[in-house]
């Protein structure tokens, strides 16, 4: 008789990365009946399974969740459902070691091996051992070192981890930065602080009070803002494929349309004034710059995205073939 836990089938899925940590325990549960199935027997394996079905029960409760709606943006920034939902799968994971069948953990030994190059530095001693132990783990003709496999496992796993709460530090810094963008902009928008802003030539140009149509700051920053959400749309051609727990382009995006509209902004001051060398403007050309000074901002938010990007691919090639939390 299966003794796992009755699953809430007309439960609604809720966030994707609950869908694939759910995913991951109905595995994880089916790996504890084939293991028992299998034979497991034995006081280590025994308390190797007890321990196993202990983590999913934690990552089960993880996955619900507490203290109601209030306290829900908290565990948001904290990630700390999601973190520790997967902390304990991988807990279970470990467990498994002990007690999964013989040909079952040498046929995850390519796994580990393809994970060792992307979690571990060349520099690093345990790099060369490990390596020699999970060759021999792959021959058949050598014993099994279940408790090896288990070290190795478990640090591999928790590198993981580490790198996702470095992940998560990185989403947070990108929505400060948004808000504290985007509070900049509303600011200088204020008629009283806007009025010490200078978006028209004032060294006596022709026609200097009648052709110059951007006279508001707000103006500024909506074309600035357009000239961003352009390059937005032309970062998304080099955006792959993502999975991870913190959506990490989704706030790369929107971080490029404050960020555009304060571009927008200064670059058209800093024409004005004569200070660039680009000759003050008027009339349409003047927009045109504006949102051309928008659009520049990637220069500076392509610096985020290659940061970004680092962050991603590393905890990606971790993780490896393993559902990615997301």
């Amino acid at each position: 008789m299966n003794d796992r836990p009755e699953e809430r089938r007309t439960r609604a899925p809720g966030a994707p990365w609950k869908t694939l940590v759910r995913a991951r325990i109905r595995r994880l549960h089916e790996e504890i009946d084939l293991s028992r199935r299998a034979g497991a027997t034995g006081e280590i394996a025994t308390v190797s399974l007890t321990a196993a079905k202990a983590e999913l029960a934690e990552a089960e409760k993880a996955i619900e969740g507490g203290g109601g709606l209030l306290r829900a943006p908290l565990r948001w920034w904290t990630g700390s459902d999601q973190e520790q939902a997967w902390l304990a799968v991988h807990g279970a994971e470990t467990h498994l070691v002990l007690a999964r069948p013989e040909e079952a953990l040498r046929a995850e030994v390519a796994t580990l091996q393809s994970r060792i190059p992307w979690s571990v530095p060349p520099s690093d001693p345990l790099r060369r051992a490990w390596t020699d132990a999970l060759e021999r783990a792959a021959d058949a003709s050598q014993p099994l070192d279940r408790y090896l496999l288990r070290e190795i496992k478990e640090t591999l796993l928790g590198r993981a981890d580490a790198t996702y709460v470095r992940m998560r530090s990185f989403r947070n810094i990108l929505v400060v930065a948004i808000l504290v963008l985007a509070l900049a902009t509303g600011l200088l928008a204020i008629p009283s602080v806007s009025d010490w802003i200078p978006l028209c030539p004032d060294d006596g140009a022709a026609g200097a009070d009648t052709d110059c149509v951007i006279d508001d700051v707000w103006q500024a920053e909506l074309l600035g803002a357009v000239g961003g959400l352009l390059a937005l749309l032309t970062s998304i051609q080099r955006l792959r494929g993502f999975r991870n727990p913190y959506n990490l382009p989704v706030f790369q995006a929107l971080l490029k349309i404050p960020a555009g509209a304060l571009t927008g902004l200064l670059g058209l001051v800093l024409m004005q004034s004569g200070i660039l060398f680009l000759e003050p403007q008027l009339g349409n050309a003047a927009v045109a710059y504006v949102i051309f000074f928008g659009a520049a901002q990637d220069v500076i938010t392509r610096l985020v995205d290659r940061k970004a990007g680092e962050i991603a691919g590393a905890a990606g090639e971790v993780i490896g073939s393993e559902p990615s939390p997301a």
